[in-house]
């Protein structure tokens, strides 16, 4: 996106300081991978690769993910079809759980790995190819190797071998795209008890599940641990009055449980976690009928309160969990979409197509270190400046980012907003007007912008900072800030090579290194 003039009336450079990891800035370099990682990073659509055009499609018009789960982190992965086969990043997959540096060689994609306190292993393929090498040995994969703007995707039935292969330590893959390195998975048992009904679920390592009630139904999601299906099947049917019968689906690595019921229940938690047991929800309590010796005054006894038996026959009250509250997220705001599709680049490129590629980039990385994330358009959307205000400002903000692109120039541009700075610290209790909702918060987006700026500095990236009158920045309540990706060399493609990877990775670095004091500042 081109800014009008007025939005730069004057730039300026931003001092550097080191940063977490250095990665190549120009042409197909070495990529580093850093810090454990939950990975959600996701491209739509039509996608050109290195040669010809091959189309890579989420499945069923819907994003897939696969779900990793190792002794350090546990995290998720796009996936991407190609003539019927799903495929996975080896990138995104190895790194991280190491040291990861890729490059092309005379066509040939080649990728080297190290885990902590261990040497390095060799990995190479070539685009087209089922054939290549790992750790010097050939290695045959079921489907040919894809090359996809410098990243090398293999396919997901190759996963079991290959990664172990790699890695050199177990690793299991199971339905429903999860995969387990170096970790064993463990299951669960499902007891139905009388006195009352109650379903009881026993796992031998705590667990943590996101849990939904509907009408006829609970669902259990199990999101970060490492489960795998009882032996005993997926569905199971129970002759009780109460609970009709379970089934258990694997869908994008998330296991979820569902039991359906014939009334309202709820779940409680016991022995640390490791287990959950399914109640009937207590019963609403009801307002005695009034009678001619209450209105006269006369006391009558109170409704007694709902209980349920206990291990020991005692009764209890059932507890209920406290709300959780919502997880700060950084708002990352890929700008165009649907009708709007903003600026020609270079190489028939489209800004909201890339813009989109590189806020889920910068939303992968920013989940590899521990922060929480919202995207506002994950798809091609069409969306007004106050859709996004709004939407961004109803979150728990912990930061907003706005990822525009342009083919004029080079390098990146940061953006502040364009306002006069408020004396006033920010406050939910006092009134901010729309246009000027981000006057408080000017000091911090100042702050963090030259945050990133240090990193991308770190990274031998040329970088401008300036104010711009942009919307939706001037409508945000939290620090915001807009980035603006030129071609590195004029003139050029702008998604060469390792180029947008390492701005994300600038970003995510910048916006975790403020972390505290954008928590404060809440």
């Amino acid at each position: 996106m081109r800014f009008p003039p007025k939005a730069s009336p004057g730039r300026r450079s931003l001092p550097g300081s080191p940063a977490d990891a250095a990665v190549a800035s120009a042409g197909v370099g070495p990529r580093r991978g850093r810090a454990p990682a939950r990975r959600a990073i996701t491209l739509w659509a039509l996608l050109l690769l290195a040669s010809g055009f091959i189309a890579l499609n989420a499945q069923s018009g819907s994003e897939r993910e696969l779900r990793v789960f190792s002794p350090q982190t546990s995290y998720v992965v796009p996936v991407f079809e190609h003539n019927g086969t799903p495929y996975a990043g080896l990138l995104e997959l190895l790194e991280p759980l190491g040291r990861v540096e890729s490059r092309i060689e005379k066509g040939r994609w080649k990728m080297t790995f190290a885990a902590p306190r261990s040497r390095s292993v060799e990995v190479e393929f070539t685009e087209g190819s089922n054939k290549g090498k790992v750790r010097g040995s050939n290695y045959e994969l079921p489907a040919e190797f894809v090359l996809l703007r410098g990243r090398g995707l293999v396919p997901l039935g190759s996963l079991g071998g290959l990664l172990a292969r790699v890695m050199a330590q177990s690793v299991q893959v199971y339905p429903g795209e999860r995969v387990l390195i170096g970790v064993t998975g463990f299951s669960f048992s499902q007891q139905l008890r009388q006195g009352p009904s109650r379903l009881v679920l026993s796992f031998p390592s705590p667990v943590n599940p996101t849990i939904a009630t509907e009408a006829g139904r609970i669902r259990l999601s199990f999101v970060r641990e490492p489960l795998i299906p009882p032996a005993t099947g997926r569905e199971q049917k129970f002759s009780d009055a109460l609970f009709q019968s379970s089934s258990i689906a694997s869908l994008n690595g998330v296991l979820q449980l569902t039991v359906n019921v014939t009334q309202p229940v709820m779940a409680t938690f016991s022995d640390s976690g490791k287990t959950i047991t399914i109640v009937p929800s207590p019963a609403p309590q009801m307002a005695e009928k009034s009678s001619p010796e209450t209105n006269s005054g006369t006391s009558t006894t109170p409704p007694s309160t709902p209980a349920t038996a206990g291990t020991a026959g005692a009764a209890t009250s059932i507890p209920t969990p406290a709300p959780t509250p919502p997880r700060p997220v950084v708002v990352i705001d890929a700008a165009h979409g649907g009708s709007d599709h903003g600026a020609a680049l270079p190489a028939n490129a489209s800004e909201k197509e890339l813009t989109l590629e590189v806020a889920r980039l910068i939303q992968h990385d920013l989940q590899s270190r521990g922060l929480g994330t919202l995207m506002l358009r994950t798809g091609d959307t069409t969306l007004s400046a106050d859709q996004r205000a709004a939407s961004a400002n109803s979150a728990r903000i912990l930061a907003y980012i706005s990822v525009h692109a342009t083919g004029d120039g080079h390098g990146v541009r940061l953006y502040t907003a364009l306002l006069s700075a408020s004396s006033r610290a920010p406050t939910h209790k006092q009134f901010l007007p729309w246009d000027t909702a981000q006057a408080s918060w000017l000091d911090l987006s100042g702050n963090l912008a030259g945050s990133i700026a240090a990193e991308l500095t770190q990274r031998q990236l040329e970088v401008h900072a300036t104010a711009s009158p942009l919307r939706p920045l001037n409508n945000i309540w939290a620090p915001a800030i807009a980035i603006e990706i030129a071609p590195q060399q004029a003139g050029k493609a702008i998604n060469t090579g390792n180029y947008l990877r390492t701005i994300a990775a600038s970003v995510s670095a910048g916006v975790a290194a403020m972390s505290s004091k954008l928590e404060a500042a809440r």
